[in-house]
């Protein structure tokens, strides 16, 4: 009598004809390969050329997404791509931004990390400002979070005026292992910085770029502001960058000034700033550094002659008390800058004066020819515009000090809000909003 096959004899066939037949199956599907360390999911496509465009485009794509819903990128989904490709192509087939209304000016771009409150305070002035004058489409808002922190993820996504939230995964970060860790902070946001403009520029494919961080409370005419400001970024190869901040702008220093007035300065403000493309592909992507961006891009090298134009009053309140930078800085420098309360339009303002960089020079040392020289106590003392001279930055230095300014960045060699060394303030102790000049001899 023949023995039948045991049951367990039959499954072990059955499996053997599944596996051989189904080898070529296993073959061609994708494999997944997880990167703990920086949690990123990496396609590995076994299929040939098309399936791997296909799968490629489809990551490119997930790196703007609109809000509703939030299908978040990472630094390698969207970068490690690009890395092979030409700046010409590696953005193509993402989706191109909009144009409405009378035209886009800029990008808005928020960065954030690990503040919910504060980025909700941020976007709701944004969204204020935005909506009183219909302009949303001028000015696209697009937030890039450093890393996934839950909170800020939820406030995030509970603002539907934006056009897209971007995630940059910050990844172990292995060579940041001898890096003091009070230094660590300088060096994620400068790389949370590189990768956001390269978002917005080189994926997206933006002309200009308003930059602010999630512990900024733009004024009431930030955007008024911007919009007149671009086109002399478009006209005057001149001009570096504008700035929405003046890093002078105490109270006891604009209390009389005029919210129309507008400088040049050699100094970079940064603190809610503008930016073109041609600037970003030029100068800024390929040197772009590991940390304390903001130094660097005050450095000859990037300026290379270039000015940046700022407000006499500040449009925007930094509220940023806890963060990367000391709280001794934020007290005795940040929170003293005080921002405009009156609405402008300075699409109605005559900004000629700006746009001659030679010209502006001129008529800014004929009026410190003009004004009276004074010392620092006798500053209450003159009627009409005043300056007060020196001879080194480490004088210069000491000026700033009495008045309670930095006096840091004169050692450094290049001051705060300075343009040729030459410092625009108004006179603390005078009257009728007369400028008091601090100048070279």
């Amino acid at each position: 009598m023949r023995r039948r096959p045991s049951v367990e004899l039959v499954t072990l066939a059955l499996l053997c004809v599944y596996l051989v037949h189904s080898t070529n199956f296993w073959l061609r599907v994708s494999i997944f390969r997880v990167q703990s360390d920086a949690e990123v999911v990496v396609l590995e496509d076994a299929t040939g050329a098309e399936e791997e465009k296909g799968n490629d485009l489809e990551r490119r794509r997930a790196a703007i997404d609109p809000i509703k819903p939030i299908k978040p990128v990472t630094l390698e989904a969207v970068i490690e791509p690009a890395r092979n490709a030409s700046a010409a192509t590696r953005c193509s087939d993402l989706d191109k931004p909009f144009v409405g209304g009378e035209g886009q000016i800029a990008a808005v771009l928020v960065l954030c990390f690990n503040r919910p409150a504060y980025i909700r305070r941020t976007l709701e002035a944004l969204r204020h400002r935005l909506q009183a004058k219909s302009i949303g489409r001028k000015f696209p808002v697009y937030v890039s979070q450093d890393g996934d922190h839950a909170d800020v993820s939820r406030v995030v996504e509970s603002f539907d005026f934006l056009e897209a939230r971007l995630i940059h995964a910050r990844g172990p970060q292995r060579d940041l292992g001898r890096v003091k860790p009070y230094l660590k902070p300088y060096y994620h946001l400068s790389r949370h910085y590189k990768w956001a403009l390269t978002q917005i520029f080189d994926c997206l494919g933006f002309d200009k770029a308003i930059v602010i961080e999630d512990d900024m409370e733009v004024s009431i005419d930030f955007f008024s502001y911007f919009e007149a400001t671009s086109h002399l970024l478009d006209l005057d190869p001149t001009i570096y960058t504008v700035s929405s901040w003046n890093d002078n702008g105490f109270e006891a220093y604009v209390r009389d000034g005029d919210p129309r007035k507008l400088y040049r300065t050699d100094f970079f403000p940064g603190l809610g700033w503008m930016l073109t493309r041609r600037l970003w592909d030029t100068t800024l992507r390929e040197g772009w550094p590991q940390a304390f961006w903001d130094d660097w891009m005050r450095e000859d090298a990037q300026r290379r002659g270039r000015t940046t134009i700022c407000p006499e009053i500040s449009r925007n309140f930094n509220f940023g008390i806890v963060g990367s930078s000391s709280n001794q800085t934020y007290a005795s420098q940040v929170a003293k800058v005080v921002p405009n309360e009156v609405y402008v339009n300075f699409g109605e303002e005559d900004l000629s004066y700006l746009a001659d960089a030679e010209a502006y020079r001129e008529d800014l040392r004929a009026r410190v020819n003009e004004a009276a020289e004074v010392a620092l106590e006798d500053l209450g003392k003159i009627r009409g515009d005043g300056k007060i001279v020196y001879a080194s930055k480490e004088e210069l230095a000491g000026i700033l000090e009495d008045l309670e300014l930095d006096a840091q960045s004169a050692l450094k060699g290049l001051a705060r809000g300075s343009l040729d060394g030459i410092i625009q303030l108004r006179n603390p102790k005078g009257k009728h909003s007369h400028v008091l000049y601090i100048s070279p001899i």
